[in-house]
């Protein structure tokens, strides 16, 4: 890498850029007009203040545009991390899975802290798929379980078939990108499983940001995915979509996170509940799933 490209903390955007310019360009004219007196010395001269402006015009432009979008934290870009399909049980899950994509996942693990377990079906070296469920052999949490897996609308749902719940993503600031997020993700929270450890939001009551459509942040401890160990199916995550009756109060808060690039929204009317759809390419074609 380049010493000019470890020194850039962010990648502007032409849009942004154009943005930034016409800023610049409006303060510019306001000094050339008002003639406005420097604090210290008084009037100064007509150029070196526009210039003095312009360095202000640009900096307070590119923390603006670039902390409200997410983007200019230091670390990695957040990342598609795994998709999550709830079901009743594994094996209604697999069989939606089957059904859906012509394979079924391999054994996955229990969550002790949560009361589930669930499989795994890998989408590439960093991103894979997990059927999750209610584990009926564990002891059931004191609070509620993730992904509001003990309400009985969420059990009503699971009861018609399978859903393609919610979605991951990943960074190595977990703390950071949770603070800069404008909707509440929940608490970040240390999970275990086996011989992973991993950071997670969970928010209170095991809620769904954004019913789902808002992503869940996780944070590795490794820097080798655990998606990388699991059996290669031959599959990967071609695009997501959510759908959701308030697209601009969801992208507003992707945004925060840096991740709006990630999905993309389509709107639906108010009465319709949220819901996410993926495109998985297969060895036998690409596949739904919703």
């Amino acid at each position: 890498m380049a010493e000019s490209d470890r020194n850039m903390p962010v990648r502007m955007h032409s849009a942004r850029l154009d943005e930034l310019f016409r800023i610049r360009w409006f303060i510019f004219r306001m000094a050339w007009i008002s003639k406005t007196p420097h604090p210290k010395r008084g009037m100064v001269e007509r150029r070196n203040f526009l210039k003095y402006l312009a360095g202000i015009a640009t900096l307070g432009a590119t923390q603006m545009l670039f902390f409200k979008s997410g983007e200019g934290m230091e670390g990695m870009q957040p990342q598609i991390d795994h998709l999550v399909i709830a079901a009743r049980n594994l094996e209604e899950g697999s069989e939606y899975l089957f059904g859906a994509l012509g394979l079924r996942p391999q054994e996955g693990g229990e969550h002790a802290a949560q009361g589930t377990h669930n499989r795994v079906l890998r989408l590439g070296e960093d991103c894979y798929l997990e059927v999750i469920a209610i584990n009926p052999h564990a002891l059931k949490p004191s609070h509620p379980r993730w992904f509001e897996l003990d309400s009985e609308a969420m059990q009503e749902r699971l009861r018609r078939k399978p859903l393609l719940l919610t979605w991951a993503v990943r960074t190595d600031r977990i703390e950071q990108l949770a603070d800069r997020s404008i909707a509440p993700l929940g608490s970040v929270t240390a999970m275990s499983r086996d011989n992973l450890r991993w950071l997670l939001t969970i928010t209170e009551g095991g809620r769904l940001p954004g019913g789902g459509i808002l992503p869940f942040l996780i944070q590795w401890d490794k820097t080798v995915h655990p998606a990388s160990r699991m059996m290669d199916a031959g599959c990967s995550l071609v695009s997501l979509r959510g759908f959701h009756p308030q697209t601009d109060e969801i992208l507003a808060a992707l945004r925060s996170l840096g991740a709006d690039q990630l999905i993309s929204l389509e709107p639906i009317p108010s009465h319709e509940t949220p819901r996410l759809a993926a495109l998985i390419q297969t060895p036998s074609g690409v596949k739904t799933l919703s």
